[in-house]
């Protein structure tokens, strides 16, 4: 019996507790964990400057290096001529591959400017 009367006591304590709570918030048995901690103040990462911000000249060594470096444009010959209007592209690739990954690189630099085509297909 008293066992039945210990379990009985310990239900009702727990629910008085439970019911004292407001919805949403904890039960004040619960540990409240630590607030998150900030990481570290780190240097901000240095992101190439925008098309629009960057000079005609770094527009067009920014494409010819990417020109070179992209393993699917090797052996081609792909010039760059950057104004305030246009970005064209001439020159000679192999195929129409070549041509279409020339023209996806070229167009995150295009901003409001035209993408001008002037690639031709050669061996």
């Amino acid at each position: 019996m008293s066992r039945t009367f210990i379990c009985a006591l310990l239900l009702s304590t727990a629910t008085i507790a439970m019911s004292q709570t407001q919805p949403g918030q904890r039960p004040a048995q619960q540990p409240v964990g630590t607030p998150p901690t900030l990481p570290e103040q780190t240097a901000p990462e240095t992101k190439a400057p925008a098309p629009a911000q960057m000079s005609n000249a770094d527009i067009e060594q920014q494409l010819q290096a990417s020109f070179a470096k992209d393993p699917l444009l090797g052996g081609t010959n792909i010039q760059t001529k950057v104004d305030d209007e246009s970005i064209t592209l001439t020159g000679t690739v192999h195929d129409e591959n070549q041509r279409q990954r020339a023209l996806q690189l070229a167009s995150p630099s295009v901003g409001s400017r035209k993408l001008i085509d002037k690639l031709t297909l050669g061996s």
